[in-house]
């Protein structure tokens, strides 16, 4: 009953909107190449506010809804209703959807570091998130010549039938029911929070001068965030349920005199620090249960456990900070990043649908960040003695102002609160 090509392009469709990570909606951070004194504790927290997204850029870079895929007619393109021809003349159709998404989305970070010598610190990344996806899903059987009701079979789960044969038009009730019957669950608010994945890791300082140090940070990132559910196409993945290996490359030019300030990274009045920062993450090979399509199968396909390599991530990054009052720096981000195409190897009872190589459809993607901040630091008081506590509070902006191939139109509203402990 289901057209090749309507069944990919449906499927596809959903599950590129559908299995969006949150992970691609990810924070960015301001780096330095700075380490903490030996024996310093480091506790950092940042919240992440989302404005509500209701928008991705898509293949070619421009913003469309993120729910643009699931607004279709659902015509002979989607499924085989060729059978029905002659008793509904050319153009089979049960109607069309209508469907809007609307991201809430709120993550807060938690980061403890400590610095093991004056050149190593270690530490531990925990972000936690709130997310509820907004969901409005309905059905308008408008000239639909094909109803439900009829008998339902493997060929034809839904009993699609003809209104001339006693078909019942499609109403929203019905193409939910009719998702159900596909397998899938129906289209409705989605509201969850939890741990994202959590990165432990180190940072080790191998060079610095009077104007210029360069350090290695590196790290392990656990699949601690909850997967995507392949028959929920409202939800958002936490995290990619794959371990991760990050490696940093952290470089400074600054003018800042000696001192705390200048370990920890905050220019003094008139001072300032450029960082530049590369980073790769290799994600290392897992297996997860998948949705296979198949072309003899209904809408959606079968389930497989595939073995799949999540394409590995690079990063670029330009930071420059400028102190402009006592205790106060402003700065600025520029960060580039491009993911590369996931490949999957899966099981020899579904290689034969011929579609698995699908499943890596604009899974590569690039986008371009923009980050203002400022922020104020109690340390000059510590080190005059006048404050008996160093600590940091910064408010920032963040835009992914481009990107392509489903990833999220986001911005959000950072407020960070640092503080050190000896």
């Amino acid at each position: 009953m289901f057209s090749h090509i309507g069944l990919l392009a449906l499927v596809w469709g959903l599950i590129l909107v559908g299995s969006v990570s949150l992970f691609g909606i990810g924070p960015s951070f301001a780096d330095t190449a700075s380490v903490l004194t030996k024996g310093l504790f480091e506790f950092k927290v940042d919240n992440h506010v989302y404005f509500n997204t209701t928008n991705k850029y898509n293949r070619q870079g421009n913003p469309e809804p993120l729910a643009t895929n699931f607004n279709i007619r659902i015509d002979g393109s989607v499924f085989d209703l060729s059978a029905f021809v002659p008793f509904t003349g050319p153009d089979p159709n049960l109607g069309s959807t209508a469907t809007s998404f609307e991201w809430e989305l709120q993550r807060h970070i938690f980061q403890l570091s400590y610095g093991v010598t004056d050149r190593l610190s270690l530490g531990v990344r925990i972000p936690w998130v709130q997310v509820k996806n907004n969901v409005k899903f309905s059905f308008d059987n408008s000239g639909a010549n094909v109803g439900v009701g009829g008998t339902k079979s493997a060929a034809n789960p839904c009993g699609f039938i003809p209104t001339a044969f006693g078909g019942v038009a499609a109403d929203t009730a019905a193409a939910q029911q009719c998702l159900k019957d596909l397998g899938f669950k129906p289209l409705r608010t989605y509201q969850k929070s939890g741990f994202e994945d959590v990165e432990v890791g180190g940072r080790y300082q191998f060079y610095r001068s009077e104007h210029f140090r360069t350090a290695f940070t590196g790290g392990i990132r656990l699949p601690t965030g909850k997967v995507d559910d392949e028959e929920n196409f409202a939800d958002g993945a936490f995290g990619t349920g794959a371990w991760g290996v990050l490696l940093r490359l952290n470089q400074d030019f600054m003018r800042i005199p000696e001192g705390v300030m200048k370990r920890l990274g905050f220019p003094s009045p008139g001072a300032f620090i450029v960082n530049t920062t590369v980073r790769y993450d290799l994600i290392l090979p897992s297996t997860k249960r998948l949705r296979v399509t198949s072309f003899a199968a209904p809408l959606g396909g079968v389930f497989a456990d595939v073995k799949r390599d999540i394409g590995d991530t690079v990063q670029a990054e330009i930071s420059p900070s400028l102190g402009v009052l006592k205790g106060v720096v402003i700065g600025g981000m520029y960060q580039y990043t491009h993911k590369f195409k996931d490949h999957h190897d899966c099981p020899a009872a579904v290689n034969g649908l011929g579609t698995c190589g699908d499943l890596a459809i604009a899974t590569d993607f690039d986008a371009h960040i923009f980050v203002a901040r400022i922020s104020f630091t109690t340390l000059p008081w510590v080190v005059d003695g006048k404050f008996p506590l160093p600590i940091v509070v910064a408010l920032s902006y963040r835009d992914r102002f481009a990107g392509n191939n489903n990833l999220w139109v986001s911005r959000y509203v950072g407020f960070n609160f640092t503080m050190y402990v000896q």
